[in-house]
């Protein structure tokens, strides 16, 4: 009787234990399948690929923040490789255009009209600056790496295991899944403590041509910060010769870039440089700002309270207080800050394109506030635009805004 016991005793753990055996194998079986197709599909991408010199394709980023749709945004990226000698072209919806090799870097500003060569042999903190702004955009390519497992943008998006084949707009496609969680810690060079997110991670690959089609990602902030959907599509890749192209895009004597200031390792563009002073000082009261009639004033010019907005152009929140201000031009007859004698001088530190400029004016009715004062930002700190100043009667105080609001804080002190 007591061995019958003891067997009845015993059988429920054996049951787990093999309980236990079998998900252990389904877990490692899973692995083996994810790395096995992952590498398949790589391997298969990157072996096509051997066989062009060149590969061209365009991602758009399509992003949803906390239930809104933002506009789409496309990115043009090729790959030139071909007897060791390789290139990346990028060029983003914002007019800005780069080309690096291994020796140097070339960096088109259309928006503040700036050509830039640094070169990488003249040891120059410029060249890797430069680099550093995108360099996780070079890192695009329409295929998974076998390395990091990582399907496109960087460590964080992880191919962690494979879901199933689906079938996407007619292309078959195998279906992979990630994701990654990140704790609350303290940031080291802010003494703040970093948003706690959590990220979900799909990845698309075309069966037939073993090129990523489209990666999705969430990215779950917490209550205060919301959430983001963010869409990588990949679409037209082709192998079109594009030498001519990026010739004619990259040459500085391009009849394009006749009015563009030329920049390099010992005369970096304005765009780049952003002086750490917030003090008033007289090279900053004297600067030329340009209006969009032509003429010539200076902040020592203008009598009474002065609010210097810093904009430049794709700012969102800058555009959205300029249609603040035409609005109240519309329904007042001036703005607000004017009816308390304010004098608002909305300032582009980095754009003397005066047609772009006018475009914007023209868009707010802001002709008589808008100012080109191309490199004023080495004299003072920008941080981040919009970044608003007040500066007093007297010239002698001056105030820093990140944001206006309802003006309250700003009219009391005036």
């Amino acid at each position: 009787m007591r061995t019958i016991h003891k067997k009845l005793f015993l059988l429920p753990l054996l049951l787990l234990f093999f309980s236990i055996l079998v998900l252990h194998a389904q877990k490692k079986s899973n692995i083996f399948t994810t790395i096995n197709a992952e590498y398949k599909y790589g391997k298969l991408a990157k072996e096509a690929i051997k066989n062009y010199n060149w590969i061209n394709f365009d991602i758009v980023v399509r992003t949803e923040f906390n239930g809104q749709h933002l506009p789409d945004l496309t990115y043009n990226i090729s790959y030139y490789n071909e007897n060791k000698t390789s290139k990346v072209f990028f060029l983003d919806p914002f007019g800005r255009y780069y080309m690096t090799d291994n020796n140097s870097i070339y960096f088109v500003n259309n928006q503040d009209c700036e050509f830039s060569i640094f070169n990488k042999n003249k040891n120059s903190d410029w060249y890797e600056l430069t680099r550093s702004n995108y360099e996780d955009r070079i890192r695009y390519m329409p295929y998974i790496e076998k390395q990091t497992l990582d399907p496109l943008f960087g460590s964080r998006h992880i191919i962690q295991h494979y879901c199933k084949d689906t079938i996407i707009n007619g292309n078959s496609c195998v279906v992979f899944y990630g994701h990654s969680m990140k704790s609350k810690q303290l940031n080291p060079k802010t003494n703040e403590f970093d948003i706690p997110s959590q990220y979900y991670c799909i990845t698309w690959v075309n069966k037939e041509t073993s090129m990523v089609d489209s990666v999705n990602i969430w990215q779950l902030y917490d209550k205060e910060h919301g959430s983001e959907n963010i869409k990588y599509i990949i679409k037209n890749i082709n192998h079109d010769n594009k030498t001519n192209d990026y010739s004619i895009t990259f040459d500085p004597n391009n009849k394009k870039y006749k009015h563009y200031s030329k920049h390099d390792e010992n005369n970096p563009p304005y765009s780049m440089i952003n002086s750490r002073n917030t003090e008033l000082s007289a090279s900053l009261l004297s600067y030329p700002l340009i209006s969009l009639s032509g003429d010539t004033t200076t902040m020592n010019n203008h009598e009474g309270w002065i609010l210097i907005n810093f904009w430049t152009f794709g700012c969102t929140p800058c555009y959205e207080h300029m249609e603040k201000m035409r609005q109240e031009k519309d329904s007042l007859g001036m703005t607000v800050l004017q009816q308390h004698r304010i004098t608002v001088l909305c300032i582009n530190p980095y754009s003397n394109n005066y047609e772009a400029l006018q475009k914007i004016a023209n868009k707010y009715n802001l002709n008589d506030c808008i100012y080109s004062a191309k490199g004023i930002n080495t004299l003072i700190n920008i941080p981040y635009f919009p970044t608003y100043y007040l500066i007093s009667p007297d010239k002698k105080s001056i105030i820093k805004y990140t944001w206006l609001d309802d003006y309250s804080n700003l009219l009391y002190i005036n």
